[in-house]
């Protein structure tokens, strides 16, 4: 997949995901990320919290697992995020997020970063994150 110079958001819910059945494995779905992470960070950003504006190091992913906020590119256009879904950020893309009301991500970092399911370009810009 080609990386583009803008903030994309990745539909990360069970539905893009697969049932899985092997092992006698029941009521089981997985949504495969990405390959080749040099690291994957969990990240609890508290209510009121903000990650400050700097530049990826490389690619980067940011998966909701748990909560809201907003996050921004270089461009500065704020776009609402919840659980089940991710951002992507290219190297040395601009980017802040923020949360109200709190969030946990799993963020996946690399040179080599491979997505494993499509995304599109952020298309939903607010003016603050929605109430609880």
């Amino acid at each position: 997949m080609s990386w583009l110079l803008i903030m994309r958001i990745v539909d990360c819910s069970a539905a893009a995901g697969y049932l899985e059945t092997p092992f006698g494995s029941r009521l089981l779905d997985v949504t495969p990320l990405v390959l080749q992470a040099k690291s994957v960070s969990l990240l609890r950003l508290s209510p009121g919290g903000v990650v400050g504006r700097h530049p990826a190091v490389g690619h980067q992913m940011f998966a909701v697992i748990e909560g809201r906020g907003v996050v921004s590119g270089d461009e500065g256009t704020e776009t609402a995020i919840s659980a089940g879904q991710a951002v992507v950020w290219t190297p040395g893309e601009s980017h802040q997020t923020r949360s109200k009301s709190g969030l946990t991500a799993v963020v996946s970092e690399g040179p080599d970063l491979t997505l494993l399911l499509p995304c599109h370009p952020a298309e939903t810009p607010v003016t603050d994150e929605p109430a609880n």
